[in-house]
């Protein structure tokens, strides 16, 4: 069966963050965003650390509590045509974020290869 392609323009922006403890911030992008929730939920049930883009979220969660002591949001719906303009601008949003902390958490590093387009 082939793979659908992708609708980038349902791109949803989304930050994992600390109910007690706001500087535990996590922002990626999605275009399904109930489905993404799902999937971190069950894969952060299971005892094994995950390889690949959801470590750092594993980690965030495992060492403050657990998935009870966090809620995942929606920041921002936003239209584009491929992965790099949603990396794109998740960075924008990370950059925005530290502006306002004026220091970016070290789980929320976990993507910076964003490769612009000339």
């Amino acid at each position: 069966m082939p793979r659908i392609p992708i609708n980038y323009a349902q791109t949803v922006i989304y930050k994992i963050v600390s109910t007690d403890k706001p500087e535990l911030c996590y922002i990626d992008h999605t275009t399904d965003f109930n489905k993404t929730k799902n999937r971190i939920k069950t894969m952060l049930e299971k005892p094994n650390k995950p390889t690949g883009k959801y470590n750092n979220v594993w980690n965030m969660v495992h060492d403050n509590g657990g998935w009870d002591e966090f809620k995942m949001l929606e920041i921002s719906k936003f239209q584009c045509s491929d992965k790099n303009e949603a990396d794109a601008e998740v960075f924008r949003t990370q950059m925005q974020y530290k502006m306002e902390k004026k220091q970016m958490p070290k789980y929320s590093e976990h993507r910076c290869n964003i490769k612009w387009k000339s």
